[in-house]
């Protein structure tokens, strides 16, 4: 037990959490004659912080708890089954920009400034930029107490050019249900109806489907991050 209430608290706290983050303005990536871009070093992807199971009821203390007890179940079933969906993401982002970047990984423990915010500079990486994508919230949404639930991921992006140390693209996205707001986002793509869920029973019943439905969300994410940095679609994509 105690185990799972660390693996919980893990999923529902973090400084990286888009939806605990300052607000940014969009940056649009603009390519460079001066600075160009040929090898991108990607952060490894970290798992998300904020796992929920919930639905848009306005919480109370009971439901609050309800939520609580859902999302951990979700999370629990998640760790008997081994599953992470951080490098699933990580295997997308590298599909989608090595079309065109040569693309390096950094994997090891990123510094970080006197505000804890990630400190590019001092990553020992040889590339032109630097990428950073993390997770928001993720996991299944309704939008009221009687309606189904869909798969919500949100992530964040941030690329920083080693030259100029100057961010040169930043933008947040999600694969939204229907209903779902943010208070800061730019891209936002709906949930593929196929993935819905009648209530947290049928999401339980249905967990493989429910997982499937996460990865294709974090999958088109990635792919519009790749569109954003002007990587070329490929056909039949």
């Amino acid at each position: 037990m105690r185990f799972l209430a660390f693996l919980f608290a893990a999923f529902l706290i973090g400084p990286m959490a888009l939806a605990q983050a300052p607000t940014a303005e969009k940056i649009e990536f603009k390519p460079s004659a001066e600075h160009p871009i040929a090898t991108l070093a990607v952060l490894g992807v970290r798992a998300t912080r904020r796992f929920v199971v919930q639905n848009g009821n306005p919480a109370g203390t009971a439901i609050g708890v309800d939520i609580d007890k859902k999302s951990a179940e979700y999370v629990e079933a998640l760790g008997r089954r081994g599953i992470t969906l951080a490098p699933e993401l990580a295997r997308e982002l590298h599909r989608q920009l090595g079309r065109k970047f040569k693309v390096v990984w950094y994997t090891g423990r990123v510094p970080l400034k006197a505000d804890k915010t990630p400190d590019y500079e001092k990553i020992p990486i040889e590339a032109d930029a630097i990428l950073h994508v993390f997770y928001g919230q993720v996991g299944y949404y309704a939008p009221s107490a009687d309606s189904s639930y869909f798969p919500l991921v949100q992530l964040g992006a941030r690329m920083v050019d080693r030259k100029s140390w100057q961010t040169v693209y930043y933008s947040q996205l999600a694969y939204r249900p229907p209903g779902w707001r943010a208070q800061v986002l730019y891209y936002a793509a709906d949930a593929d109806p196929r993935y819905g869920f009648a209530n947290f029973e049928a999401l339980m019943a249905g967990f493989e489907r429910s997982v499937e439905g996460l990865v294709l969300g974090q999958n088109r994410l990635a792919a519009r991050i790749a569109h954003d940095l002007g990587v070329p679609e490929k056909k039949g994509e």
